[in-house]
Parts: structure tokens; C-alpha cells; sequence
């Protein structure tokens, strides 16, 4: 979890339409909505200075799970790395 705790940036200004790029679920589970927030609170946290580790434990999610949305807004160049966090805290 370490290796992919990073700060981001999104690439662009205003909310992007997940529905379009068919990042929005289609079902109505609470699984998908919880995905959809999760997705994001990832995309307004993504503000070049607060890490991944960071945006977990704001919304109270394990790093492993944002790590696959991570994955998959970079697929749709909704964020980018800024940088690695090299300066662990514990």
C-alpha cells in the first residue's frame, strides 16, 4: 500500500460526467453507489496535496480499494500522479 501512496491531480475543472465515460454504475446496489461515492471523494480530494493514504482515511476506506479506482480514473485521464510521498509518518 506504501508503493501507491501518492498525490494526485485531477485533469479537469469542473465535475467530469462518470456516466459517459461509463464509469457510473448502471445498478442501483449499494455497492455500486458506494463505489460511485468513493470514486468521487478520490476525484475532489485529488488536489496535488493530499495523498492516497490521506484521502483513506478521510472517507473511512481501506488504501487497497481506492487503489483500483485510482487505476481506473487514470484509465480515463480523470487524475494524474503529482508525486510519490516519500516522507512516511507513523
Amino acid at each position: 500500500c506504501l508503493e501507491n501512496n501518492q498525490t494526485y491531480r485531477t485533469t479537469v475543472l469542473c465535475e467530469p460526467q462518470l456516466g459517459k465515460r461509463g464509469l457510473y454504475p448502471q445498478t442501483g446496489t449499494r455497492e455500486a453507489a458506494r463505489e460511485a461515492d468513493q470514486m468521487m471523494n478520490v476525484l475532489a480530494y485529488s488536489d496535488e496535496k493530499t495523498s492516497l493514504l490521506k484521502i483513506a482515511e478521510l472517507i473511512n476506506t481501506p488504501l487497497w480499494e481506492l487503489i483500483q479506482i485510482v487505476e481506473r480514473l487514470q484509465e480515463y485521464n480523470l487524475i494524474e500522479v503529482h508525486q510519490t510521498v516519500q516522507n512516511y509518518k507513523f
